[in-house]
């Protein structure tokens, strides 16, 4: 559904910009797992503060993965239609995202439970006593739908969700392209006003309707992720921006209707799409998104949003022992946790991510690289034995 006006490279790259504020997105998911250690802490120290700036901490941070998927949805609306364009293809590049993303999930899943069982084997107590349903369920992504889902690291429900949009996306987006252009012409406008039945059933579902385990996730990020979508596509068409308003209208109206009116993202998730939308007209957020704070928070994002949860969760265990009573004492072990956060996020950036990427690039380089004639010639060379295969004297008469 992308415009069929060339993208001008200038205004492309603000747009681009966007994506670098994952990294602002990930502090707030560690501000929401924060208050999620305060409101469980169970000891006194940690109640003290949770009665005192518990509910800030829930209207700011609560519902934070809903940034992830504004800026998801907008960055992917621009995408698209590039790798539609691309000389591997739509399928190939979306296939190249999801694996990129799962080696680096599974990477990180192993390490904790690596430092699960060495907890269990020196003090005989772990974090997550996990059966083999459910740890087969986390590589496989289906946890949600477990009756007792555990999550050795936080963001697999997130994951989840994104894979069951993401994948619903492309299948969607490969079957537009398949008709004829004056078709999707007409069928456009009523795309865009498809998303607000869909708005409306998932806004309803959240704040109203009855909830089934495993559908929370998705609802609620599909709700943001139209957002974010729709925000691209409102640059170019009427229908988009009028779908665009009366989604966020939904949002506010049903927010009155049900809690949500207490929660900072259902109304701030509304003012950045609107920011993402007016990036077409100005260049502050890529002079924002060029700051090195931001640089450097985006570089270690990833790192940051999968190890927090864990990383927190062992910082209020420290704190339970040494500062069960000092609110002081507490603020600074869990300062000295963030700082640690931000180390663990570095290093792995650096040492792990880094480097299995640039594994990860080169082998689909060589999956898509066309073999030489020549080198096809040879080995499609019959081979009497088995010797054959490994002997020189084949491929010298060849090239002779």
């Amino acid at each position: 559904m992308e415009s069929n006006a060339p993208l001008n490279p200038s205004k492309s790259g603000r747009f681009d910009a966007i994506d670098s504020f994952r990294g602002l997105a990930a502090l707030s998911v560690v501000g929401s797992h924060l208050y999620s250690g305060f409101k469980n802490a169970n000891f006194p120290s940690a109640d003290a503060v949770n009665h005192q700036a518990g509910d800030l901490l829930s209207y700011i941070f609560y519902g934070s993965s809903s940034y992830f998927m504004i800026i998801t949805g907008f960055i992917l609306a621009a995408k698209l239609p590039e790798w539609k364009r691309h000389p591997d293809g739509l399928l190939f590049r979306a296939v190249q995202r999801i694996t990129k993303i799962v080696i680096i999930y599974w990477i990180a899943l192993v390490l904790i439970m690596t430092i699960n069982m060495l907890r269990y084997s020196m003090f005989g107590t772990a974090w997550y006593n996990a059966d083999l349903l459910s740890t087969v369920a986390q590589f496989l992504f289906f946890s949600n739908y477990l009756k007792d889902p555990l999550h050795f690291l936080a963001p697999g429900w997130y994951l989840e969700a994104d894979f069951v949009i993401f994948i619903t996306l492309i299948a969607c987006y490969f079957m537009w392209n398949r008709l004829p252009g004056q078709l999707q012409q007409r069928l456009r406008p009523a795309v865009f006003l498809a998303t607000i039945a869909v708005v409306f059933i998932c806004v309803y579902q959240e704040s109203l309707g009855p909830s089934a385990r495993g559908l929370q996730a998705p609802i609620r990020l599909l709700t943001y992720f139209v957002l974010g979508f729709l925000a691209w596509h409102a640059r170019n068409y009427a229908t988009a921006m009028f779908a665009l308003i009366v989604n966020s209208m939904l949002i506010l109206i049903w927010n009155d209707q049900s809690v949500m009116h207490r929660y900072f993202y259902s109304s701030n998730a509304i003012i950045v799409a609107f920011i993402f939308y007016f990036s077409h007209y100005s260049k502050t957020l890529a002079v924002l998104a060029s700051q090195p704070l931001i640089v450097k928070l985006y570089k270690i994002n990833f790192g940051i949003f999968l190890f927090n949860l864990f990383v927190i969760t062992l910082g209020f265990s420290i704190a339970r022992h040494f500062a069960p009573n000092s609110v002081p004492g507490l603020i600074g072990i869990l300062g000295l946790t963030l700082a640690g956060l931000f180390l663990i996020s570095y290093l792995f950036t650096r040492y792990i991510q880094r480097p299995v990427l640039t594994w990860h690039d080169e082998v689909w380089k060589r999956m898509l690289t066309p073999i030489p004639k020549q080198k096809q010639e040879l080995s499609e060379l019959p081979f009497e034995n088995e010797d054959d295969l490994v002997s020189p004297e084949p491929v010298r008469s060849e090239m002779a």
